[in-house]
């Protein structure tokens, strides 16, 4: 295996630790936990679709929903 590659997975999953710290730290539990079991878990996915049915899609959703500034 090239070394620039090996250097890649090694960026790509720091990448992702950096991701997931900062979710955890800022973002509700349902959004943290909907990218750490997708990205982090081993249920692999960089592509739509990939989260596991016990993910809190409504409290995601509900996230994603601009609200209207009094």
């Amino acid at each position: 295996m090239p070394v620039n590659s090996i250097w890649e997975g090694v960026g790509n999953i720091m990448v992702l630790a950096l991701q997931a710290a900062l979710l955890c730290q800022s973002a509700p539990g349902a959004v943290a936990d909907a990218f750490c079991e997708s990205r982090l878990a081993g249920h692999w996915g960089q592509t739509f679709g990939t989260l596991g049915a016990g993910t809190d899609f409504d409290r995601i959703i509900d996230r994603a929903i601009p609200r209207k500034l009094s």
